[in-house]
């Protein structure tokens, strides 16, 4: 903080429960940094305002203030005002606020996580981040999201980052939270996601992990397996005979037989007409693509012969 009577009002502030009142003082004092270029002291103004509200769980303050705080390290670094490891020690802040939140039934935390994700990704396309940091970044964002048993999204991001052990684990913890007639859909919409994006290792790996410590057995789990089976070799007649034969078991979920037509595309090159269904299938395109090193564990010799039936 600037000078010790600041410290004392802010203390004021939050001794009174003044939060919003802390809010302001904290944007104002960044604001006068910003005209002075001053950014980094800006940006400790704000990140420390985050911080505070956070630990009162204030979240709408501490949402707004972040937000700030990403607009200022935007400039900042659009500027080359602040150096990348500058911006590294800003980004473990962030980091340290968010999981300092407790969820809330608003949805708050859960919409600064997701404004957090979007700063930094783009931050990332501009050279910010380099990919290790921007794995370990993607790495506590999915663990935080786990631990608010925000499933599907924590998922997203361990499949991103090849981390099938941890996505096994998140898989098997909810898998006691939901209706057992659920529980074939939660693995095999794991399965399909990590084969969506061509990677059939991990795909396995998920899938012997959670049946071995799970017994389970129904006509989606027998399809899973003879699919992991069928994608080891060169064999789309196979292919298309699975999907005949468990049609049924596939049309519980439309997402099943999106995910099961991008996995004919990628494993035997047969084109579905394109559609906009948006989702991971765009997070995987887009950010795969650009920081994920290609595959060495797709089923590549099986591309080739996809007119071969």
């Amino acid at each position: 903080m600037a000078t010790q009577g600041i410290e004392k009002r802010v203390e004021e502030f939050f001794s009174q429960k003044k939060y919003y009142e802390a809010q302001q003082l904290f944007k104002s004092l960044a604001a006068r940094l910003k005209l002075k270029k001053r950014w980094e002291e800006a940006g400790k103004i704000l990140i420390e305002g985050a911080e505070k509200q956070a630990s009162v769980a204030e979240t709408n303050c501490t949402y707004e203030l972040l937000i700030l705080l990403f607009d200022y390290l935007t400039q900042a670094t659009d500027s080359a005002a602040l150096s990348q490891p500058q911006f590294y020690q800003f980004l473990d802040k962030i980091e340290n606020v968010i999981s300092i939140l407790a969820k809330d039934t608003n949805g708050i935390k859960l919409s600064i996580i997701k404004a957090t994700i979007k700063f930094v990704e783009k931050r990332a396309v501009k050279n910010v981040i380099n990919k290790t940091k921007l794995n370990e970044f993607y790495l506590q964002m999915a663990t935080i999201l786990a631990k608010d048993e925000e499933i599907f999204l924590a998922q997203k991001y361990f499949i991103l980052i090849k981390r099938p052990d941890l996505l096994s684990d998140l898989l098997l913890n909810f898998s006691t939270k939901v209706f057992n007639s659920e529980v074939d859909l939660l693995l095999a919409k794991a399965v399909l996601l990590f084969l969506s994006s061509g990677n059939l290792r991990d795909a396995n790996i998920v899938f012997q992990n959670f049946t071995t410590n799970k017994s389970i057995d129904t006509p989606l789990i027998n399809f899973l397996s003879f699919l992991l089976l069928t994608l080891e070799r060169d064999a789309y007649k196979l292919f298309q005979m699975l999907k005949e034969k468990y049609q049924i078991s596939l049309n519980r979920d439309s997402e099943l037989i999106k995910l099961v037509d991008q996995i004919e595309s990628i494993f035997y090159n047969v084109q579905k007409p394109q559609t906009n269904s948006g989702g991971f299938q765009n997070i995987l395109g887009e950010f795969m693509k650009s920081f994920m090193e290609p595959n060495s564990n797709s089923n590549s010799n099986s591309n080739s012969n996809s007119n071969s039936n």
